[in-house]
């Protein structure tokens, strides 16, 4: 589909709100590529230092408005500079309700599940849960395709981000019980999707993080085992969620 796109591109009459959305969404899928494959893209910082020029421009308007902050608070994430993160996410923020889309709920729950991320990271624990279970019960309202979850990764993510704030509350009971279900919904997508091994890594990494915690050292060292057992795909941007410090 991109590769039709970017042909149209080439071919269509210049009209700068169609380019703009085009760069944007450029921009956007390198980002999501540099997570899968960190060290196939190496020209963000150049995309970015395109998009930077449209800060203020005249067409940044309604939805390429949203998309310009929300994608720049990926990016700073990214660089893992959360205070420039977040501060584009908040100007994102203004303009969430105002965008005219029918998938308005899934874009809320991207959204929030970014927001999540970086709250998570900057040790907000309740911010961060909250925009989690947010985005977790958009995400689990959405239609099963061909008995696939829509957003089956989405899910499984916000619930590692949950099980992460509530590790770091110390609230290993629950921590554990959204270990499992992250565990439960990562084996379940792993049957239908391919290349999913590295959330069940992650899900069983994390069961272990807490057994870890709870001091029932056998069961922590059996999951972290088994996790390490699990090595496709191999990529280092999945690995668990970090202990927290």
């Amino acid at each position: 589909m991109r590769k039709e796109v970017m042909q149209e591109i080439k071919n269509m009459e210049e009209n700068q709100d169609v380019l703009l959305n085009y760069s944007l969404l450029e921009f956007r899928h390198k980002l999501m590529l540099s997570y899968m494959y960190p060290n196939v893209i190496k020209n963000i910082e150049k995309k970015y230092g395109e998009l930077k020029e449209y800060e203020g421009h005249k067409n940044l308007t309604g939805m390429l408005e949203y998309y310009y902050y929300f994608f720049m608070g990926m990016f700073y994430f990214r660089q893992k500079d959360l205070t420039f993160s977040l501060s584009h996410y908040r100007q994102a923020e203004k303009y969430l309700d105002s965008i005219d889309s029918e998938d308005i709920e899934v874009e809320k729950a991207e959204f929030y599940f970014k927001l999540s991320e970086v709250y998570y990271h900057m040790k907000q624990t309740y911010f961060s849960m909250n925009y989690a279970i947010r985005a977790y019960n958009i995400f689990k309202k959405q239609p099963v395709v061909h008995g696939n979850s829509t957003y089956g990764v989405q899910k499984v993510c916000c619930q590692f981000v949950i099980f992460g704030n509530l590790l770091d509350i110390m609230k290993f009971d629950e921590a554990l019980k959204r270990a499992y279900k992250a565990y439960q919904e990562a084996e379940e997508l792993n049957k239908n999707e391919k290349n999913r091994g590295h959330l069940i890594r992650s899900a069983l990494f994390n069961i272990g993080l807490c057994y870890n915690q709870m001091v029932e050292l056998d069961k922590a060292f059996f999951h972290f085992y088994k996790s390490l057992q699990i090595t496709e795909p191999e990529n280092h941007e999945y690995a668990a969620m970090l202990s927290p410090s």
